[in-house]
């Protein structure tokens, strides 16, 4: 008897089912027996919660005052004063992340470390696979036939690469699925950028022809001493 729960159910009956060890009253585990207990007096988080009470929670070790990991230490101490980075953020605040050993003035990995700026260093290729996505080769104002040339060169590399996939095995659907839309998607963009090549030059054609019988007919409007022009 002294291991069932006494609470009621919903339904007005006795639930009787397992208490958890230590609870008072004996409670089981879905009418609120606390599994995790209660933190002493010297080890609970003094914060005060949104709802005005007091948190109560376990206390991260060394937090004065004591603070658990909601109400303030977070996972990592804070960085001492001649380790802090003294750069500013976007929003204009001090950065205050720890700053990278050695570095004058103190900075931290995102902002630039001192001496190296961030990100990888120019020019490496660990996650070069087919290079499609490779800086363009272009002249500062290029022609849409610079475009197109650029493009149909993206899109044979792309071909080789995914022929080479199939020829070294089995690849996975998760390798061949990217490549293959890019390779559907480049095949689209070339044929819309061909006909609008083609439109255009058709637009130049009729644009002469239009300019040259306009000639004419000024030639001939000056020669017969009338106006023929529209």
């Amino acid at each position: 008897m002294s291991r069932r729960c006494t609470a009621t159910c919903k339904d007005g009956t006795p639930c009787q089912g397992w208490a958890e060890r230590g609870s008072d009253p004996p409670r089981c585990g879905v009418h609120g027996a606390q599994r995790n207990p209660r933190a002493p007096a010297e080890r609970r988080c003094t914060a005060i919660c949104k709802d005005g009470t007091p948190c109560q929670g376990w206390a991260a070790h060394g937090t004065d005052p004591p603070r658990c990991g909601v109400h303030g230490p977070g996972r990592r101490p804070r960085a001492p004063a001649e380790r802090r980075c003294t750069a500013l953020r976007n929003d204009g605040g001090p950065c205050q992340g720890w700053a990278v050993p050695g570095t004058d003035p103190p900075r931290c990995g995102v902002h630039g470390g001192g001496s190296k700026p961030p990100g990888p260093p120019k020019g490496h290729q660990n996650a070069l696979k087919h290079g499609f996505f490779a800086k363009p080769d272009l002249p500062p104002h290029p022609t849409i036939d610079d475009i197109i040339q650029e493009l149909f060169h993206r899109y044979l590399r792309l071909d080789a690469y995914i022929d080479q996939l199939f020829r070294s095995g089995h690849p996975s659907p998760k390798e061949v699925i990217h490549p293959v839309c890019i390779h559907g998607q480049t095949a689209n963009k070339l044929r819309k950028l061909l006909l609008m090549r083609q439109e255009f030059r058709q637009w130049q054609a009729e644009a002469g022809m239009r300019a040259a019988l306009y000639q004419a007919l000024e030639e001939l409007s000056e020669e017969l001493g009338t106006d023929l022009l529209p």
